[in-house]
């Protein structure tokens, strides 16, 4: 299972492009974060329950009553307050993030990776990008970020943020691959142009992400053993030295069939050139004057319908494929993968990875800064915080935990800085409980509690005997009896604490037991034995 996450009204231009594709949502799950509520209304696939709105007041679910009023103004290009913000309530952000993807558990093994789209050129996208990435990371879920450009048209100020929001990532995602506004900015209106260059990426997004998941083929079926690549191989494919660095995408399609056998589907299938296409997507880089052959290394992921690997000269052997690619970079190393679709369209989808001085775009970007204000040298100050689930079994769900100043029923999420707290809970028939946690990793941690002296609670008793209820038994606690109904039941109001416990009935033994009373109620069943009848004495 995947997280798709947007940050500002840019990444959910592209996010709800890609929940276009009804298949995504089998495979992932998706959440819209915005600090403004007009971006979000926008969308046309992402719902209500998949936003989370952010402010200088934190982070708000959107289902939340009066959302829209809490959600409102949005941060302009002010990226250094967007960032600030999103770091006072980072502790918010990273557990409405577990209670949406996690289910409020501090298990993260359920998603294998988190697919982080913003921009970077504004401000909520551009500051709060970078801390939603964090979070995700300090869970234990891999980042792949996808960062948009912003033109050079858009200005110096979104140049600065652009560059200082790309160093701020570099520190924390796992992969970035990276799209360019800079290739849309010739049409000369980029407002009708955003819709479907959207498209054009998140098409891609959809294919790198369901091929290396749902659409995996077993290559033990197929002749030729084809090879597949998983999440892994895109992080990999897209750092070098163990570092992260820049990857560019593109893609390209052609028919597998020709119009007549859409409607009629049966044969018709085209002879497709695999190198042709790989061309054809050289030319559809999503960074301006990045170049395929200047790459360090290189991804490749071919779709196709089966037909292709279970036919035989129809399709460009693969080791001629993994050497074309292999020749265009300076590492000679390529990762191919093949994965299958029920669709009648054959595709390429690339990533092709560069070293910072390579990437011109960031090299202009910095230049472009230099004019609005000096690169600042401070870094991204992230706490390290952990999930921690406090559980009270012996409390009737009534208790309540309190650390750093924040009372919460027990069983609840807190997301703590690394070290030691001060924890405090409350239960109505429990003595206060004052302790120390010690926060060092992901964690649930279950306390008990010493009943309160002078408190009462409800001891209900069943006798039975051979599992039928006995009627007329008298229970017996302290100085207090009661006798049972038709159905076995003896009710009794008691101290907190621990009991003598005695069942009386003429026809069985007696019964005898320690019994504690730590809560409001509690419930025991009590089995009598009968009594050996007497033998009567014969006449003489």
């Amino acid at each position: 299972m995947y997280a798709f996450v947007s940050v500002g009204q840019c990444g959910g231009g592209i996010l709800d492009s890609v929940l276009w594709e009804k298949n995504v949502w089998a495979a992932s799950k998706p959440l819209a974060i915005n600090s403004a509520t007009s971006d979000l209304l926008n969308l046309k696939n992402i719902s209500r329950e998949n936003w989370l709105g952010f402010s200088k007041n934190g982070f708000v679910n959107g289902s939340e009553k009066n959302f829209d009023d809490l959600i409102a103004g949005g941060y302009g290009q002010n990226r250094d307050k967007a960032e600030r913000d999103a770091l006072a309530h980072y502790g918010e952000l990273q557990e409405a993030i577990a209670g949406h993807f996690l289910e409020n558990t501090v298990d993260a093994k359920k998603i294998s990776c988190a697919f982080v789209l913003f921009g970077l050129g504004g401000g909520t996208g551009s500051g709060a990008g970078p801390v939603v990435a964090a979070a995700f990371k300090s869970l234990g879920i891999p980042v792949i970020a996808i960062a948009v450009l912003p033109a050079g048209e858009e200005g110096s100020l979104a140049a600065s943020n652009a560059y200082v929001s790309l160093k701020r990532l570099s520190e924390i995602a796992n992969s970035i691959i990276l799209v360019d506004n800079q290739r849309i900015a010739y049409t000369g209106n980029m407002a009708n142009a955003y819709r479907r260059y959207n498209d054009y990426v998140a098409r891609a997004i959809i294919e790198l992400a369901l091929g290396s998941a749902t659409e995996r083929i077993n290559p033990a079926a197929f002749a030729g053993n084809p090879p597949v690549i998983d999440i892994n191989d895109i992080i990999t494919a897209t750092t070098l030295r163990g570092r992260v660095a820049y990857a560019c995408l593109a893609r390209s399609s052609e028919r597998a069939r020709g119009l007549f056998n859409y409607l009629v589907p049966i044969g018709g299938w085209k002879k497709i050139d695999v190198i042709k296409l790989l061309y054809e997507s050289f030319l559809k880089l999503s960074v301006e004057g990045a170049k395929p052959e200047e790459c360090e290394k290189n991804l490749a992921l071919l779709r196709l319908p089966p037909h292709y690997l279970e036919s035989s000269g129809e399709l460009a052997p693969i080791d001629i494929i993994r050497a074309f690619l292999s020749e265009r970079s300076a590492m000679k190393q390529t990762h191919l993968g093949v994965s299958v679709t029920k669709r009648n369209i054959v595709s390429t989808v690339l990533l092709f990875t560069y070293p910072e001085e390579k990437v011109e775009r960031i090299a202009q970007l910095r230049s472009q800064a230099t004019h609005y204000k000096q690169e600042k040298a401070d870094a991204l100050s992230i706490p390290r915080m952990f999930l921690t689930r406090v559980d009270v079994p012996d409390s009737d769900g009534k208790a309540e935990i309190e650390i750093e100043g924040i009372r919460r029923p027990a069983g609840s999420l807190y997301a703590l800085k690394e070290g030691r707290h001060q924890m405090k809970i409350l239960s109505p028939n429990h003595e206060p409980y004052i302790g120390a946690l010690q926060v060092e990793k992901h964690s649930a941690i279950s306390v008990g509690l010493q009943a309160k002296k002078g408190g009462t609670g409800t001891v209900k008793v069943t006798v039975v005997s051979e599992g039928k209820p006995i009627k007329d038994a008298e229970v017996v606690i302290g100085r207090k009896s009661e006798r049972t109904s038709e159905g076995g039941m003896g009710s009794l109001e008691v101290e907190l604490g621990a009991h003598k416990l005695t069942v009386i009935h003429p026809n069985y033994k007696v019964y005898e037991t320690e019994l504690a009373c730590e809560g409001d109620s509690t419930t025991c069943t009590v089995e009598l034995v009968p009594k050996a009848e007497k033998k009567k004495k014969k006449a003489t």
